[in-house]
């Protein structure tokens, strides 16, 4: 097990203590979702949400137990809309997304957290 991990199910273990679910969001960067995009690379835009370090990180997560909203599949569904948004997801001098493509990533949240009791409503 990886050494954050087993720090972060050391801190879901003392949360549970309080009663506290814990959930991890995992964001992709720019790059994982636009590696065609990267200067000097042949990663084909059908790779976008397949090539990040952070999906193995994520499965040692929910193997450990941890509950994880992986945003990964809906940037990289998301992205498919570039064309019809007539933008890409992300600003293109920046790694922030654009407030306009909310949508994929709201829902996300929502299926998750629908799972654990007492969560508010995003």
């Amino acid at each position: 097990m990886m050494k954050p991990i087993k720090k972060i199910v050391n801190f879901q273990d003392q949360l549970k203590k309080l009663d506290i679910d814990l959930l991890v969001v995992v964001v992709p960067g720019k790059p994982s979702i636009y590696p065609d995009m990267l200067a000097y690379t042949a990663i084909p835009a059908s790779c976008a949400g397949d090539i990040s370090p952070s999906l193995r990180f994520i499965a040692e997560l929910r193997n450990s137990g941890v509950e994880v909203v992986d945003l990964f599949g809906p940037f990289a569904q998301e992205r498919a809309n570039d064309a019809a948004a007539g933008d890409s997801l992300y600003l293109h001098k920046d790694t922030h997304w654009r407030p306009g493509r909310l949508g994929s990533r709201r829902n996300a949240w929502r299926g998750a957290s629908s799972n654990i009791p007492g969560t508010f409503r995003v």
